[in-house]
């Protein structure tokens, strides 16, 4: 018979085959839940994979853009080591929290100023127009002088003791001037002249704007 001269490895090939059986049997037994969790990271891993050349595309773009950057970096890093270390020296020094306390409070008592007076310029140009008038008092005027030389005009019943006031008499100490709190509107320098007595705010808006200014003739704007 043919297969009569390998009888003796047959016969151990079957011998063999039974605990073969079984430590295979077992090693599928321990490597089961292996593979149902290699399944479940390929199934979660699906969607990233399908982005990997779009996000690596983006990659490759910052990189080009941001390698020549980096290049430029040294300068600025060494500027920056001597900013650091002068900050250092002012954090270093025994007078700045004492000069930061006192920075604070001026802060807090020119904060309420300065939400008041910021408006005023610039939406309503008030002190612009305020230094640029009283500039044309000295260079405007006619042929009796300038402006400080002369003398204003008044009604006289508001030169005279009275028990109340003329009944011609306007004024407006506290004009709107776009502050915080008041009506948003350039009041003063737009009040209209209405006759009778007028004390206090004009009725309606007089407007957000007043009349720019600009340097006088050869003089560079800032």
């Amino acid at each position: 018979m043919p297969l009569a001269g390998v009888d003796d490895q047959i016969s151990q090939l079957l011998a063999a085959a039974p605990p073969t059986e079984k430590v295979a049997t077992d090693a599928l037994a321990v490597a089961t839940p292996v593979l149902h969790e290699a399944r479940g990271l390929l199934r979660d891993l699906t969607p990233g994979v399908r982005v990997l050349p779009t996000a690596a595309e983006r990659l490759h773009s910052a990189l080009a853009a941001g390698i020549p950057v980096l290049r430029r970096t040294p300068p600025l890093i060494d500027g920056l080591r001597d900013t650091l270390a002068s900050v250092d020296k002012l954090a270093s020094d025994p007078t700045t929290p004492d000069g930061l306390r006192r920075l604070l409070a001026t802060l807090h008592v020119a904060g309420p100023l300065l939400s008041y007076i910021a408006p005023a310029q610039l939406k309503c140009n008030y002190i612009g127009l305020y230094w640029r008038n009283i500039g044309n008092t000295l260079s405007e005027g006619d042929s009796s002088g300038n402006w400080l030389r002369t003398s204003s005009m008044g009604d006289p019943d508001q030169s005279k003791a009275s028990a109340g006031p003329t009944p011609n008499l306007h004024t407006n100490p506290y004009p709107n001037s776009m502050a915080p709190g008041q009506t948003q509107e350039c009041e003063a320098g737009n009040e209209p002249y209405k006759p009778g007595q007028q004390i206090g705010n004009v009725p309606g808006s007089q407007g957000q704007a007043t009349e720019n200014t600009s340097p006088p003739p050869g003089v560079p704007r800032p």
